[in-house]
C-alpha cells in the first residue's frame, strides 16, 4: 500500500518548504512553488472581446475561465468571468495580457496588484507618528461606550470618571487600543448632536492621555467635527463606521492629522441599516463599497499604510451574512490592508445560543478565534481580560511551525 497524505499549502513560505523537503534544489523550488497555490478570481462585467481573450489565454496556459454560456453565440454584451489557475499561471497570464488590446494591460496590472496583496501577512500601520506591527500578534481593541444606550453596556460608563477607570482597566488587562464611542451605532439607534458627542468623548480622551500618553486611543465616530476635536485632544485613530460616506469632510480631517483610519462597511445609518439587507452579490457589493471608500481616502491624501478595513459585522447584514464574512474573511486580503473584526456580543451570536448581549463572551471568544485564523489582525471586544487568552491561543495556532 502506498503512503499518501494531502498537503494543505496556504502561503509561499509553506510552498517553498514542502518542495525543499522533497530534496529539490533552489532552482527547482523557484520554478515550482507557484504551481502549488491555486487561486480563483472573479472579474466583473467584461466586454465580450475581453472575456474571449481572458478565456483563451487561460486555456492556453493550462488554467480555465468560466463565462456566461451566451458568450459563445454573442447572446450577451458583457459577462462576469471566474478565472481558475495556479499562481504560476496567473503570472504567465499577466505577461500575456500586456500585449493584448481592449484595456487588457490595465487588467494585467490590477491582477498583479491583487497577487501581491494576497501574499501579505505582515503590516506596519502608521498611526500619527507611530508605527504598529500587525500580523504576528493580533491586537485587541477594547470597547468603551460613553453612551446611555449602547446595546451591551449602555449607561455603565456615561460618568467620565467611571469611563476613565474602565479605559485604564481595559488597558491593564491587555487592550492594545481603547475605542471610545459617544454615540450608539446599534441597529435603530437615534443619532446624537455633534456637541453632545464631543462632550462625551473628548474629556475621557484627555484623561487617558494625561494618565499615559502611550495608550493608543481610537474614536468611533462618523462626524468630522467630533473626529477633529478628538484628534486634537490626543486620539490616534478614527474608526468610521460609514467608510467615509456620511461626512464629506472626514477624510480631510484624518489626512490633515495623519491619523490611523478604520474604514468599515455599512449600508445606511444605524436607524435604518437593518431595513436594507438584500444583496444581489453580497461579497461582490461589499468589496466594491470598501474599494470605493479606500479610493476616497487615497484621493484625500491618506496614505494606504494608515488604513485598516472592517467588513462591518452586523451593519446592514443578515444573520447568514455575518457568518459568511467570518468563514470567507481571507477574500478581503485582495486589498493588501490589515483587517479588523468586531463580533463582540453581537446579536447574530445571540441568535445561535439564545443568550442576552452581556452573556455572550464565550460565543465572542469562538468567533474571535475563527476570525484570527482566517486573517483578522485586530479584534474589537468588550471583555478584554478573558479575550486576551483566546487571542493568544488563536495566534499560537496561526503562527505554528510547519512540520
Amino acid at each position: 500500500m502506498f503512503k499518501i497524505r494531502k498537503i494543505d499549502i496556504s502561503s509561499e513560505k509553506e510552498a517553498r518548504l514542502q518542495i525543499e523537503r522533497i530534496g529539490s534544489d533552489q532552482g527547482g523550488v523557484a520554478s515550482m512553488f507557484r504551481k502549488t497555490m491555486t487561486i480563483n478570481l472573479k472579474v466583473y462585467n467584461l466586454k465580450l472581446p475581453q472575456a474571449h481573450i481572458l478565456k483563451q489565454e487561460m486555456l492556453a496556459i493550462g488554467g480555465d475561465a468560466a463565462v456566461d454560456r451566451a458568450v459563445l453565440v454573442g447572446g450577451v454584451e458583457r459577462t462576469d468571468v471566474l478565472i481558475m489557475g495556479t499562481l504560476k499561471q496567473y503570472y504567465e497570464l499577466c505577461r500575456r495580457l500586456l500585449r493584448q488590446p481592449f484595456s487588457m494591460k490595465k487588467l494585467s496590472e490590477e491582477i498583479r496588484e491583487i497577487l501581491s496583496n494576497i501574499s501579505k501577512d505582515k503590516f506596519l500601520w502608521k498611526v500619527k507618528d507611530k508605527e504598529i506591527e500587525l500580523g504576528q500578534k493580533t491586537l485587541i481593541m477594547g470597547v468603551l461606550n460613553v453612551t446611555p444606550d449602547s446595546f451591551s453596556d449602555g449607561g455603565l460608563y456615561i460618568d467620565k470618571q467611571k469611563a476613565f477607570k474602565h479605559a485604564i482597566d481595559l488597558y491593564e488587562n491587555g487592550a492594545d487600543i481603547i475605542d471610545i464611542g459617544g454615540e450608539s451605532t446599534r441597529p435603530f439607534a437615534e443619532p446624537v448632536d455633534v456637541e453632545e458627542e464631543i462632550s462625551r468623548v473628548v474629556p475621557v480622551i484627555e484623561m487617558i492621555k494625561n494618565h499615559n500618553k502611550d495608550i493608543l486611543v481610537s474614536v468611533d465616530t462618523y462626524k468630522s467635527e467630533t473626529a477633529k476635536r478628538a484628534l486634537e485632544a490626543g486620539a490616534d485613530i478614527i474608526n468610521d463606521i460609514s467608510g467615509l460616506n456620511f461626512d464629506e469632510n472626514m477624510s480631510k480631517v484624518v489626512a490633515d492629522n495623519k491619523a490611523g483610519l478604520i474604514i468599515m462597511h455599512t449600508r445606511g445609518k444605524p436607524q435604518d441599516m437593518q431595513k436594507n439587507t438584500e444583496y444581489e452579490d453580497f461579497m461582490g457589493e461589499l468589496i466594491e463599497s470598501l474599494n470605493n471608500s479606500i479610493g476616497r481616502a487615497k484621493e484625500a491624501g491618506i496614505e494606504k499604510d494608515r488604513i485598516v478595513i472592517d467588513p462591518g459585522i452586523g451593519f446592514g447584514k443578515k444573520f447568514e451574512h455575518n457568518l459568511f464574512i467570518l468563514k470567507k474573511l481571507r477574500e478581503f486580503s485582495i486589498f493588501g490592508l490589515p483587517i479588523l473584526i468586531g463580533t463582540s456580543r453581537k446579536s447574530f451570536l445571540g441568535k445561535i445560543t439564545g443568550k442576552e448581549a452581556y452573556h455572550r463572551d464565550d460565543e465572542t471568544m469562538v468567533s474571535v478565534g475563527i476570525a484570527i485564523i482566517n486573517g483578522a489582525h485586530i479584534v474589537r471586544v468588550h471583555e478584554v481580560k478573558r479575550m486576551k487568552d483566546a487571542v493568544k491561543v488563536a495566534d499560537a495556532i496561526k503562527n505554528a511551525d510547519i512540520f
